[in-house]
């Protein structure tokens, strides 16, 4: 039986692919029942799009420590950012990051927007976009800023503790739309790997590029750089649906299409190709052997 399908009328909201299949009726009262003849769903995706519309970073920070958190779209986009630590408590994660401050960088380095403590006028805009609610007067952090291409926030404030950083596209549609997001921080062991979730959204499915950089971010002057990354995918449920420790030459020849850096020839970078129908996942980014160090992680839309 269909969710909802045990009255007299049934609606089916954000029909996906998954949901192509034959289907009948069965009603029945007092007098007796009868069954309908067989009826086939049809989802007809043509012209239909699907796009990354958040992404989220938990991480565990220490005092003075940094998480950045990078993004961009192919046109002048809305997005919601959030830095929440007090918030994490209501979450089963009581030693959090005290007071969050969020600064949102242009690609040129350029400081563009910061907010400290959320603003309640924000509150409709979580509702609207599936976010979370904030308690009100917490020192979380929140803003809504205009970006164009490349840009890039940094989470830093007082305390230390797990945090987590979020980024919503906040303009709806899919044309301009965020095309990649990254996350770097330390990757610890344990409950501290370095974990970003993000969703699919549309009618149908969407093929990624994610990629665990350790090695090559050495290049870019970064100590201390998680010396074997090894990637996870999974779904929000728990269920692993792809991993990969060593990149491969099939997958490099798609980097320099989608504006991503290079990585040296035989490196122990990771990176994989994967088709995702719409809804959540996560990405887990750990050292083999239980190494830890600085780490990256990406995530591009094929087009």
């Amino acid at each position: 039986v269909l969710p909802g399908g045990t009255g007299p009328t049934l609606i089916l909201p954000n029909v996906t692919l998954a949901a192509t299949d034959a289907y009948f009726c069965h009603v029945s009262n007092a007098a007796g029942s009868v069954m309908s003849a067989l009826a086939t769903l049809v989802v007809d995706t043509t012209g239909k799009s699907a796009r990354l519309s958040n992404l989220s970073v938990r991480a565990n920070l220490s005092a003075a420590q940094i998480l950045t958190v990078g993004f961009s779209t192919t046109g002048k986009k809305d997005l919601l950012v959030r830095g929440v630590g007090p918030k994490l408590a209501d979450f089963g994660l009581p030693n959090f990051f005290a007071d969050p401050r969020l600064e949102i960088y242009t690609s040129a380095g350029v400081l563009g927007a910061a907010n400290d403590d959320w603003a309640r006028a924000l509150a409709p805009t979580f509702a609207s976009l599936g976010a979370f609610a904030l308690s009100e007067g917490s020192k979380d952090a929140a803003i809504v800023t205009p970006v164009t291409g490349g840009a890039s926030a940094q989470l830093k404030g007082t305390g230390s503790g797990f945090v987590l950083v979020e980024v919503y596209d906040a303009g709806g549609g899919f044309t301009p739309r965020m095309t990649n997001v990254s996350a770097l921080n330390r990757v610890g062991t344990g409950a501290d790997v370095l974990i970003a979730g993000f969703n699919v959204d549309g009618l149908v499915a969407k093929t990624v590029l994610i990629r665990g950089v350790g090695p090559k971010l050495t290049a870019f002057g970064v100590g201390g750089a998680l010396a074997d990354p090894k990637l996870e995918i999974h779904k929000t449920d728990g269920t692993k649906l792809a991993e990969n420790d060593d990149w491969s030459a099939a997958v490099g020849g798609y980097f320099s299409g989608l504006g991503a850096f290079a990585l040296d020839a035989g490196s122990k970078d990771a990176a994989l190709l994967i088709t995702l129908p719409p809804g959540g996942y996560t990405v887990q980014l750990s050292g083999v052997g239980g190494t830890t160090g600085e780490g990256l992680i990406e995530v591009y839309e094929l087009p």
